[in-house]
C-alpha cells in the first residue's frame, strides 16, 4: 500500500516539475497491471502452493493481459500529452489529490 501511494506521489511530482512540463517530450505515468499470475509462489512451502494456487489462478490474469497497460502507456501516441496520469486496465484515472503542490 505504501509503495503504491509513493508511486502515485512520485509520478505527480515528476509531472509537475518545470523540467518535465507541458513542453517536454518525456511523459510520466503511474500504472497498475492488476493481479497477474506469475510464479511468485515458487519459494513457498508445497502445501501452501497447493492451497493458494487454484484460487490464485481463478482471480488473476495471465502475463499477456497483465502487460497490456504497460504496453499501452509505452506505445500509444494519443496519451502522449497526458503526463502524470494513473492507468489501470488500459484506462486513465484521476488522482484523489488533484490539488497537490510541491
Amino acid at each position: 500500500m505504501k509503495s503504491g501511494c509513493i508511486n502515485l506521489v512520485l509520478t505527480l511530482t515528476l509531472a509537475l516539475l518545470p523540467v518535465l512540463g507541458t513542453d517536454s517530450s518525456v511523459s510520466v505515468y503511474a500504472l497498475h497491471p492488476g493481479l497477474v499470475n506469475t510464479d511468485i509462489l515458487r519459494n513457498h512451502p508445497w502445501y501452501l502452493r497447493y492451497v493458494i494456487k487454484p484460487v490464485w489462478w481463478l482471480i488473476s490474469k495471465n502475463c499477456w493481459y497483465g502487460a497490456q497497460t504497460s504496453i499501452y502507456c509505452a506505445v500509444d501516441d494519443s496519451i502522449e500529452m497526458e503526463t502524470g496520469k494513473y492507468y489501470r486496465l488500459v484506462t486513465s484515472f484521476t488522482f484523489i489529490f488533484e490539488n497537490f503542490t510541491l
